[in-house]
């Protein structure tokens, strides 16, 4: 059975799951930069770039969106892909097990 639930709630739900996988995230960085996990030397440097890419494509998703007339869903929608990309993709990358050395 296919359930189809208005945008609003869609959006909740992604905005959710992203909040839920960015606590992780911060928490393996944290715990990376502390030196309780192993971390890659270039960690840090990519969690600053990523936010900054994150940014520049969800304000100019947002604009073209807006400017295109579409309803507000749909713009924030948009606005949050690029986060929410960043944020799945971290969290598949920091939460995969350690590749083990034989």
């Amino acid at each position: 059975m296919f359930l189809h639930l208005p945008a609003q709630i869609r959006f909740a739900a992604s905005v959710a799951r992203m909040a839920f996988e960015a606590q992780i995230i911060i928490s393996i960085r944290t715990l990376g930069m502390m030196g309780v996990v192993p971390a890659a030397p270039a960690e840090n440097r990519r969690m600053v770039l990523e936010k900054v890419k994150a940014f520049q494509s969800s304000t100019q998703a947002a604009a073209q969106l807006a400017a295109a007339g579409k309803p507000m869903e749909a713009v924030m929608t948009g606005a949050m892909a690029p986060y929410r990309r960043a944020t799945a993709s971290n969290y598949k990358r920091l939460t995969r097990p350690p590749k083990s050395s034989r």
